[in-house]
Formats: C-alpha cells, sequence, structure tokens
C-alpha cells in the first residue's frame, strides 16, 4: 500500500472518531441548531488543517476512474444507495455531508425543511460508511479542494453561467447582468425565446409547465435570497440557484477528473441539458453516456434485490463479471433506440450477474 492510499485511509479514520465523539450530542432530542454549527465548525477545522495533505495525495486518483456523489446531500445506506454508486467506477469518493450544512443560516428556510432532521439523517449515513464501508468509499471535502486548485471559483462559475445563458437565449454579448438587462426589456421576451425553443425552465413539479414563466417566478421565488419586483431580475437569479450546483459538479470533473454519478432526476436532467454546451472535449460523448448509465441502472434496477447480496460479495461480484463494461456495450447504439432499449440492456445483464451470485 503506498504512502497516499495509507494517508488517506488514516484520515477517514481520524474523521470517524471525531464523528463517534459526536454520537451523543447529535441523536439526543434536544439537539439544536447552535450545537449542529459547533460540530460544523470543528469539522471545518479538521479538514482546513489536513488540506494541503489532500492536496498532494490526489495523485492516487489520476489513473483510475473516480467516481464522485452529485446532486445528493448524502449516500442513503438504508436504501441500499451505497451499492448502486460502487458498482460503477474503480474509486468512489462523497463530498462531505456535514460541511454541506455550512451555509443553512435562515431560520424560515430552516423550519421548512426540517434541518436538524436532515442533518441527523445525513450525519447518520456519514458516519455508517466510515464506520463500515472505509475500504470502499473516501470522504474528502471536494468543494475546498476545488477551491485551492482555482482560487478564483466564483468569477469561474459565473463566467460559465453567463456563457450558459448567452447559449440559451441566443445572445453573444452576455457577460454581465448589466449586458442581460440591456438585450431584455421585459421577461415576456424571454418567454417567447423559451417558447420557440421548447424549452421549460423552473418545472420542478408536476404541472409547472402548463404555468407561465411569471407564474413559475412568483412560485419558486423563495428560493431566491432576495425579493425582487422585477421579473427579469428574479429570472436571472432563480436561473442562477437552479444552474449553480449543475456548475459546481461540472467544476469538480474539469478540475479533478472526478466523473458525477448522479441519482436524481431534476439533476441529472439538467446536467445532460448543459454538459454538452460547457465540454468539447474528444471523449464528451464517453463521459455522457457513462453517466446516462450510471442513472439508468439506479432507475430500472429494485433496490430489494441488494438485500440478499452481502456488500462485500456485491463489489467482487461486479468487479470479477466486469459488470460495467458489459452495459458500455454498445452503448451509443442503446442510448440512440431510446430509454426502454438501455433499461431492457442493463435489466438483462442485472439479472446474469445475479444468476451467478446465486450459482
Amino acid at each position: 500500500m503506498n504512502n497516499a492510499i495509507i494517508y488517506l485511509h488514516n484520515i477517514q479514520n481520524e474523521y470517524y472518531h471525531i464523528l463517534k465523539s459526536k454520537e451523543q450530542i447529535v441523536f439526543s432530542d434536544d439537539l439544536n441548531l447552535v450545537e449542529i454549527t459547533m460540530i460544523i465548525e470543528e469539522i471545518d477545522i479538521f479538514w482546513r488543517k489536513n488540506r494541503d495533505k489532500i492536496l498532494f495525495d490526489l495523485d492516487y486518483f489520476d489513473d483510475k476512474e473516480t467516481l464522485f456523489l452529485a446532486g445528493s446531500m448524502y449516500l442513503d445506506i438504508d436504501d441500499n444507495c451505497h451499492y448502486y454508486f460502487k458498482t460503477f467506477g474503480d474509486e468512489n469518493i462523497i463530498n462531505d455531508p456535514i460541511l454541506k450544512f455550512q451555509n443553512i443560516t435562515n431560520n424560515d428556510v430552516n423550519a421548512a425543511f426540517d434541518i436538524i432532521s436532515i442533518f441527523k439523517r445525513s450525519f447518520k449515513n456519514t458516519l455508517s460508511l466510515l464506520e463500515n464501508f472505509s475500504s470502499y468509499f473516501y470522504i474528502l471535502p471536494v468543494d475546498y479542494i476545488i477551491s485551492v486548485y482555482n482560487d478564483e471559483l466564483i468569477e469561474m462559475k459565473n463566467k460559465i453561467f453567463y456563457q450558459l445563458l448567452s447559449s440559451l437565449l441566443d445572445c453573444d454579448e452576455i457577460l454581465s447582468n448589466e449586458l442581460f438587462f440591456e438585450n431584455f426589456d421585459s421577461i415576456d421576451e424571454i418567454e417567447n425565446i423559451l417558447e420557440n425553443k421548447k424549452i421549460d425552465l423552473f418545472t420542478f413539479n408536476e404541472g409547472d409547465n402548463n404555468l407561465s414563466l411569471k407564474e413559475r417566478l412568483d412560485k419558486y421565488e423563495t428560493q431566491i435570497p432576495f425579493r425582487f419586483d422585477d421579473y427579469l431580475m428574479k429570472f436571472l437569479c432563480l436561473l442562477y440557484n437552479s444552474w449553480n450546483q449543475i456548475i459546481s459538479i461540472f467544476l469538480v470533473f474539469i478540475e479533478l477528473g472526478f466523473i458525477p454519478y448522479i441519482s436524481f432526476k431534476n439533476t441529472f436532467f439538467n446536467f445532460h441539458t448543459l454538459f454538452l454546451s460547457l465540454y468539447n472535449g474528444e471523449d464528451a460523448d464517453e463521459i455522457l453516456n457513462k453517466i446516462i448509465v450510471f442513472y439508468t441502472f439506479n432507475i430500472c434496477t429494485d433496490e430489494s434485490i441488494f438485500n440478499e447480496i452481502p456488500f462485500e460479495d456485491y463489489v467482487n461480484l461486479v468487479k470479477n463479471n466486469n459488470f460495467q463494461e458489459k452495459l458500455m456495450n454498445n452503448n451509443d447504439d442503446n442510448i440512440s433506440k431510446g430509454l426502454g432499449v438501455m433499461i431492457n440492456h442493463i435489466s438483462k445483464e442485472f439479472n446474469a450477474l445475479i444468476e451467478k451470485n446465486e450459482n
């Protein structure tokens, strides 16, 4: 075992002991936001203290297909999500779930989303991963790593956002908010462009596509930190909120070479739509096809099947039978024929894999 992998395992063990020491506090009935904030601050210090060493050891992942969990707060073990995630890739990284709670300060948002309950579930899953599956998954502060690789991260995110916005609205001159307002006078102009291109933005729930753009902006303006009377400003802010997660996922891919594993529908379709607008590498289709296969496997495989297979046995089964390679066979052709063909192909290969385990 090389020095990099020894250190990566050691730091997982150190992190486990920090979380273990907080277990009683987190799972008490009296847990509150102040205590959560204190736990997050301690974890923040821990990662910052170790960040430079982690950066030095990232070379370990260079020659491996490394996936990172994208668009999810945490890896839900109770729903067997660790089986799905470990089906693919050589190494699997989870962006520290606890740090994702750092920016939660709005009491109204906390009440609406029951942050304490979500934090407990996230903490429980993170602790369980470190305790039972540390040899299969690495929990790392991916956002910290990216910020070191690119000191001008916010500037880059904004540049990508305006690039996407310009493409969406067929306008080459949108490089800032000011230029956006110089090009458009009303939200109706935006809506006409979207209708002509058959693009539905802000369709987060069933029936949203039947609402006008103004009605969708009114419906989801609570997702914007500040309230605006101007619909163009509402549009700009809500779009940035909606795309920001996708842009962050893309930056991890660009800066670190980690391939996003996406299991949530909205995140998947947004990323799928925007990826080819952002990335023109020779391997663009190959990368996107893998992401499509990962997602399709997730939605067409019954999680209860994994209850009968010990996790270590499943990982060995997948590896020894080159399961990912079999799923990727004739992938361009399968994808071009539609979701039904993809699902049939994946189901056939998965059933064959399970039969080998039963025999």
